[in-house]
């Protein structure tokens, strides 16, 4: 087995929703977990699975770095051989279970996250609801973590661009777990979750034209709503497609491929989990080679 392996990386803005008009922000939950806060441990309510937030430390500057643990407790696969058929079932203690990590970096002054890509381990939409549960215990009153993907400067500059008018949308999404909540904010993100509940779906796939089928010589647009409407969307809900056309005959703008990304530099192992001072390293140099680029967006969106 190879002693160091590469991680995918995505960049994550951070507000807190609480019905106020002046919310609290992530970093001050963080700022209130002492010591004996950790682990912070969320049970989801629906698949049962456990998930910590572990190591959880201020750095010099500032920013913080932890780590998203999910515990796996129930289907463990076998091990075995590959050289026979062989095989035999994992032997656990009745406490323990399979471990899966996420590390990751805040910025406080940024509200951004920094955080290592693991498919088998945390997804975002988890680490939001996790986040949320930490939120409302630590303020005290219900509040909601939104953790919003970072586009690339040209797909802000084209969604900003007043000029450019939305012909056609495409969403296709999951029903959070939260949708009631999220049921009641914004017009359009609010709209299509109430009828999602209404309807009793767990799912939904809209495709939504301004152009009559087979008409293509009509030049009609959709609400210009739908430019900051369908990005803020995706920023809550587990889309698995959200896309925008400008122009039906160019390329849209994909909300879920448009974010910036990046790899780390070969990261040291210990076990089959990344060292931790490396993979932090890591991080913090793909952080630096995005920052120009995430400054300019935060920048351009008015969140810096």
């Amino acid at each position: 087995m190879s002693d160091t392996k590469t991680y995918q990386v995505s960049f994550y803005t951070t507000n807190v929703l609480d019905g106020t008009e002046q919310p609290p922000t992530l970093g001050e939950a963080f700022s209130q977990l002492v010591e004996g806060d950790l682990p912070y441990e969320f049970v989801h309510p629906v698949d049962g699975l456990v998930y910590q937030l572990r190591e959880l430390e201020q750095m010099p500057g500032g920013r913080y770095r932890g780590v998203v643990a999910k515990f796996r407790y129930s289907d463990i696969p076998n091990i075995g051989d590959r050289s026979t058929t062989e095989e035999r079932p994992i032997d656990l203690e009745d406490q323990e279970g399979l471990i899966e990590k996420n590390f990751f970096l805040f910025d406080p002054a940024l509200n951004l996250m920094t955080y290592q890509i693991n498919g088998n381990g945390c997804n975002i939409n988890r680490v939001a609801e996790i986040f949320d549960a930490l939120a409302t215990g630590k303020f005290g009153h219900l509040a909601n973590v939104n953790l919003s993907p970072v586009l690339r400067p040209d797909a802000i500059e084209r969604i900003l661009n007043g000029d450019m008018r939305v012909r056609k949308l495409e969403v296709g999404f999951s029903k959070p777990t939260n949708a009631a909540t999220w049921a009641s904010q914004e017009q359009f993100s609010g709209e299509l979750l109430h009828l999602l509940n209404a309807l009793g779906g767990a799912s939904m796939n809209i495709t939504v034209s301004a152009n009559p089928a087979g008409r293509s010589a009509v030049r009609s647009f959709l609400s210009d709503f739908v430019k900051t409407g369908v990005a803020h969307f995706a920023q809550q809900a587990p889309v698995r497609v959200s896309r925008l056309w400008f122009d039906e005959a160019s390329d849209p703008i994909d909300l879920i491929e448009d974010r910036i990304k990046g790899t780390t530099r070969p990261v040291e192992l210990n076990g089959r989990y990344p060292e931790p001072e490396s993979i932090f390293s890591a991080l913090d140099q793909v952080w630096k080679k995005y920052e120009d680029d995430i400054r300019q967006v935060l920048s351009e969106s008015g969140l810096e």
